[in-house]
């Protein structure tokens, strides 16, 4: 897994694809969507990954031939196939896929399934980088923009505490996992701490950053349909109700401790 320079991860609407359109403007890298490959032992498990995958345009547009359902792949044989076969279709998205001489990882799920996950990945060397909104961030993104029902977001935001929680037991032997604040990702003084994370897997001799990410688009219909290209848009925040209080304060206590410091 020597080109797969990390893992991002982090709950859905978080913050993640602006954190892999930082990585995708180092010159030598360009990803695709989401793989899912480290979701289940078995890739035919792993949906809608295992057909996305396989499609054009933002997906890594794997030809139809290139099998990952086989069960006696290992993860690096699933990477490794990714890697060689990328960016098959035809397109400018497509093109700078297949070209880079790197890849990420960027799958959010990942998050909600974060310790089968590492037990996955099996891999020290390699980091996951986590980008993660607070609890009242997290309601306004999915119960105030989103109309997610309150049933699934405390369904959703009592997976993404497990998670943090088997972060802060398990923090001592976690050296290769990075969990950022998702306000402290968009400050400018976050590039530098990205190219120190990843610098022993890749040269960095650029600034990663969001504007050097649009410079390297061909054309200005991939600026356009970009996933989150309005990403600095910040609406008015609501206030959450009362009775989420309580589940507010551990959740932001938990980031507040784990957090990087920028």
């Amino acid at each position: 897994m020597d080109k797969l320079v990390c893992i991002i991860t982090g709950p859905e609407h978080n913050g993640t694809t602006y954190l892999k359109n930082l990585l995708d403007s180092h010159p030598d890298i360009y990803s695709g969507f989401e793989t899912g490959l480290l979701l289940n032992d078995d890739f035919e498990k792993s949906i809608p990954f295992k057909d996305r995958v396989y499609h054009g345009e933002f997906n890594w547009g794997l030809p139809k031939n290139i099998n990952l359902f086989d069960k006696s792949l290992t993860i690096e044989d699933k990477y490794s196939l990714l890697y060689n076969n990328k960016g098959s279709y035809e397109g400018d998205n497509q093109k700078l896929i297949k070209e880079s001489k790197y890849i990420v990882d960027k799958t959010p799920i990942y998050f909600a399934n974060l310790p089968d996950v590492y037990k996955r990945l099996d891999s020290e060397d390699i980091p996951v980088i986590i980008t993660i909104k607070n609890f009242e961030e997290c309601y306004n993104s999915y119960v105030v923009s989103r109309n997610m029902s309150i049933e699934n977001f405390i369904k959703r935001t009592t997976h993404y505490k497990n998670s943090l929680i088997w972060i802060k037991e398990n923090k001592e032997k976690l050296k290769n996992i990075y969990l950022f604040s998702y306000n402290d990702t968009i400050n400018p003084n976050f590039n530098k701490k990205l190219k120190q994370i990843i610098s022993p897997r890749i040269n960095v001799n650029t600034d990663l950053s969001h504007d050097n990410f649009l410079k390297k688009l061909c054309n200005p219909s991939m600026i356009q349909n970009r996933p989150y290209g309005d990403w600095k848009k910040k609406k008015e925040i609501v206030k959450i109700p009362e009775e989420f209080k309580e589940s507010e304060t551990v959740y932001d206590n938990l980031i507040n401790e784990l957090k990087e410091e920028i």
